[in-house]
């Protein structure tokens, strides 16, 4: 029964592998004219980032961006010189504010949201606070 387990999670792995291989990157390189680094999807898709907005390589000098490096998956870059790997996807959602956006969604405040909320307090369920002895 054990060794049946194993199988299964092996086989889970390699389908989240396909997965993401699916939505990687299938080349890079850096364009020393524009500074900046050039994603080839595998979708197709072309992205240009800048230098400066890759954390670690933006305070490195240029040339540190031409020793680039893409996994086998193409899920992630790699900057030998500089000691650093970088997830695809995250470089992708940092360099068009992705994340930042969601953030800022996230904060928005409704009026609807706002009642939703007091509702959602007034049933409980958070931790019970403390009873200070006097």
């Amino acid at each position: 029964m054990h060794a049946e387990a194993c199988w299964a999670a092996i086989d889970a792995a390699l389908e989240r592998g396909k997965v993401e291989m699916a939505f990687g990157a299938s080349a890079v390189s850096y364009d020393r004219r524009r500074d900046a680094v050039i994603l080839t999807m595998r979708s197709g898709a072309v992205a240009m980032i800048p230098r400066l907005l890759i954390p670690v390589v933006a305070d490195a000098e240029p040339r540190a961006a031409t020793d680039l490096e893409l996994s086998p998956l193409g899920t992630s870059l790699s900057f030998p010189r500089l000691d650093a790997d970088l997830a695809v996807q995250g470089l992708i959602r940092r360099a068009f504010g992705v994340n930042e956006a969601n953030r800022i969604a996230g904060a928005t405040k409704s009026p609807a949201r706002a009642a939703a909320s007091r509702a959602n307090g007034g049933k409980g369920g958070g931790r019970p606070k403390a009873k200070i002895n006097a």
